[in-house]
Order: structure tokens, then C-alpha cells, then sequence
């Protein structure tokens, strides 16, 4: 009798929090299922990467972010959370740091 009533409570646990899980987290937008949509959102990166006009001249003052423990992972998750705050997936958006014109990972 005591082991049909913990697995009574271990289903309605999980059916609970199944449940709640799909209010958490929202479904991603239709268009991101498909390939075409990053291959165009890629695309327009690359376009406005080229158009952006190039600095020939020397540089006077140079600014140095160093992001210690930031490196692709930690990045990914700071993206992904930020989109989530804001009620997307978060894998589409972006860091303010990742849109500088000259970045580099070391």
C-alpha cells in the first residue's frame, strides 16, 4: 500500500512539473526551426561586418576588456539567459561586448 502511494506522488510530481516547465520556458519562434532562417540571419552578420567602414588610421588609446572566466560556454549561457529574461530563446541574441567592431577571443 506504501509503495503504490510513493509512485502516486512520484507521477503527480512529474506530471506537475512537466506542466509548469512548458509556461518556463517558451517555445522557440517557427522560423528558427529552419535552416533558412540562420542562414540569412548569418548572412546579414557577414554584410554588415563588410560594410562597416575600416580604420587605416594608428590608433591613439586602445581599451582592453579582459573578461576572466568568460570564455565560449560562459558566454553562451549569459546569452541564452538574457534572451530568456526577456521571453525568447536567447540563442539569437547577443552579448553588448560581441557586437565591439574588433574582438578577439584569446
Amino acid at each position: 500500500m506504501v509503495g503504490g502511494r510513493c509512485k502516486s506522488c512520484l507521477v503527480m510530481v512529474l506530471v506537475l512539473t512537466l506542466s509548469t516547465s512548458a509556461v518556463i520556458f517558451p517555445s522557440p519562434n517557427a522560423r528558427e526551426t529552419e535552416t533558412s532562417f540562420w542562414f540569412e540571419k548569418m548572412r546579414q552578420e557577414i554584410n554588415d561586418a563588410l560594410e562597416r567602414p575600416k580604420n587605416t588610421g594608428r590608433a591613439k588609446n586602445v581599451l582592453f576588456f579582459l573578461g576572466d572566466g568568460m570564455g565560449i560556454t560562459v558566454s553562451t549561457v549569459g546569452r541564452i539567459f538574457k534572451g530568456q529574461k526577456k521571453g525568447v530563446s536567447g540563442e539569437e541574441g547577443h552579448l553588448v561586448w560581441e557586437r565591439f567592431p574588433n574582438v578577439g577571443l584569446i
